[in-house]
């Protein structure tokens, strides 16, 4: 999690760098307005993604094989080890959305009540609401909220309605509503504070240019808005309102105009930050899987015979850790100790705790799980009494010399495994098997000690 909150607030701070420095003074505002949504979105959704580019296989480099146990498959004594103290930071986060929740109802509320309070009808396709209060016009939604002594006196100027029925036709309350629901649950991030008002900054611009397009007089409507700027009220946060606190930014955007080719130049221009802040947090590198396994091959493990543990060689192929699975398994595993290929002398094992190894390393740690149960077929039982295909046979871990003359059953054996023994002309396969009595020693033998290591192709 405090990965995912890192990479979100990182690229949430480097797209609205680039609005506030490349794209907050130019007059393209649909495009602005569709960055500013795309920004929330490619904040919180792109450091859940993970995009794997893959990478020439290095010379003595981890293989692409990463294998992590689950909580629930820890074993016992280690999830006791590794219990966490009491979250008291959740419980800070939990009392600040519910607070902004609840700023959010009595927002919501304060609306609604002055809804049904006096009342609403039908105005130019919306719905319009007298105040008793000498305010300026705001909406909300499809609501369009006025002084009901201008409205009956006929003051209320033409440019401040079609400015507010802007707001309304264009639907600006959904982005509000929108941020401030995002607000309520990630109030600890003031760049959200900021993306909100460069929203309803690129709301006000928005209606202007409504404003300008259908009465072409820009002088008499700067003019207008200057003369008004003594009777801005305070409001309920969610309407869009007549506010004058970028009144100087607005009256300067007015002027400005965008030719198609700056508007060309600056839709492509998002699409290349978009492609980019997404790339930077969802890229994982990673090397391909080799098609010979050493480890496996080799045997030589410090904490584990080949009759003590599992085949190496079947081990199965998985993808790389990504950074926010490294973070999470650290949680558990910080303290483990994992063996890794010495680097000078790659025939031999080094131990190392996990929070000690390198990004890289951490990315190909191999965890394996304590086996389960398997049962065998008494055909196959009987053929493990021929000597010429079959190495060596232990039963619980000791050697038994004339297997053929053994008294075991099918139904005794609770798990086997079969490995590779001896070269060439003389390999064989080697046989384990354990009984259920043999099999509960061998399985918690395997909880108290996993097999935790570093897995390579190249040495």
């Amino acid at each position: 999690m405090t990965t995912y909150l890192l990479e979100s607030a990182l690229n949430l701070l480097l797209l609205l760098g680039f609005y506030r420095f490349f794209l907050e003074n130019q007059p393209v505002h649909r495009l602005k307005r569709a960055y500013l949504l795309g920004t929330l979105v490619v904040a919180f959704v792109a450091p859940l993604l993970t995009i794997e580019v893959p990478l020439p296989q290095p010379v003595a480099k981890p293989s692409a094989v990463a294998l992590f146990i689950p909580t629930s498959s820890l074993p016992t004594q280690a999830v006791a080890a590794a219990e966490p103290a009491p979250n008291y930071w959740l419980w800070l986060y939990v009392a600040g959305t519910l607070l902004m929740l609840s700023r959010f109802a009595r927002n919501l509320y304060q609306l609604v009540a002055q809804v049904r309070r006096y009342g609403s009808q039908s105005f130019r396709g919306v719905w319009l609401v007298s105040l008793p209060a000498d305010v300026l016009p705001h909406t909300f939604l499809n609501y369009l909220f006025v002084s009901k002594a201008a409205l009956e006196t006929g003051t209320l100027e033409p440019e401040l309605l079609t400015h507010e029925l802007a707001h309304i036709r264009q639907r600006h309350s959904l982005d509000v509503l929108l941020i401030e629901l995002v607000l309520c649950f990630s109030w600890f991030n003031p760049l959200l504070i900021w993306l909100k008002r460069a929203m309803q900054r690129n709301h006000e611009f928005l209606a202007d240019e409504a404003v300008n397009i259908a009465f072409g007089n820009v002088p008499g409507y700067q003019h207008l808005l200057l003369d008004k700027l003594t009777r801005a009220t305070a409001l309920p946060a969610l309407v869009s309102t007549l506010t004058f606190q970028t009144t100087k930014q607005r009256l300067l955007m007015m002027t400005k105009y965008a030719s198609p080719a700056r508007t060309w130049f600056a839709g492509g221009t998002i699409a290349l930050v978009f492609g980019i802040a997404t790339l930077l947090v969802t890229t994982t590198a990673s090397t391909p899987a080799s098609s010979k396994d050493p480890v496996g091959q080799r045997g030589d493990l410090p904490t584990r015979t080949t009759d003590e543990g599992p085949d190496l060689s079947r081990l199965p192929q998985f993808p790389p850790a990504t950074n926010r699975q490294i973070a999470e398994v650290e949680r558990w595993f910080s303290q483990v100790m994992v063996a890794v290929p010495d680097s000078s002398a790659p025939d031999k094992w080094v131990r190392r705790k996990y929070a000690d190894l390198t990004q890289n390393e951490k990315r190909y740690v191999v965890c394996l799980l304590p086996e389960r149960p398997k049962a065998i077929s008494p055909v196959y039982l009987n053929d493990y009494k021929n000597k010429a295909k079959y190495g060596p046979v232990h039963v619980d871990g000791q050697e038994v010399k004339d297997f053929a003359a053994n008294k075991l059953t099918a139904d005794d054996i609770a798990f086997y495994r079969l490995s590779p023994y001896g070269e060439g002309a003389n390999e064989k396969t080697a046989v384990s098997l354990y009984t259920r009595a043999g099999f509960e020693v061998y399985k918690k033998r395997q909880e108290a000690n996993p097999l935790v290591f570093v897995k390579v192709t190249k040495w």
